[in-house]
Order: C-alpha cells, then sequence, then structure tokens
C-alpha cells in the first residue's frame, strides 16, 4: 500500500477515531458499506452522439464540441 493512503479507510478519518476512542477497537472491515442509487433511466443515451449532447447537456457540450465551420 502506498505512503499516500495508509489505510483503506482512511477517508473514514473522523469515524475511525470516534469509534476507536468509544471501544477501545479498530473499527471493522465490514462497517461501512457503499450503496449507490439507481441511474435514471433517462441518462442511458449514447454520450458519443453530438446531437443528443447538445439537447440535454448543452453547457458541457458549449465547452467540448467545436461549432460547425460556415
Amino acid at each position: 500500500m502506498s505512503d499516500a493512503f495508509p489505510h483503506p479507510l482512511w477517508s473514514l478519518g473522523v469515524a475511525w477515531d470516534a469509534y476507536q476512542a468509544a471501544t477501545g477497537e479498530q473499527l471493522p472491515p465490514e462497517a461501512f458499506t457503499i450503496r449507490y442509487p439507481q441511474l435514471d433511466p433517462d441518462w442511458e443515451f449514447d454520450f458519443d452522439d453530438e446531437a443528443q449532447m447538445c439537447r440535454r447537456l448543452p453547457r458541457l457540450t458549449d465547452l467540448y464540441y467545436q461549432p460547425a465551420e460556415a
């Protein structure tokens, strides 16, 4: 493991420290899980389709797509 991330749960520092202070034990590895919500089905479109991107995400496409040359 690299020195940049000394422990897999390094981002849970506050909860980790509080648990250790209260119990005197290490936080169990299964203590935290991540539950990702289902994606909105409207987001099931082709991100490589410039027309759909312009319609759905106009500000983003303004940054990344070049306007057609006249």
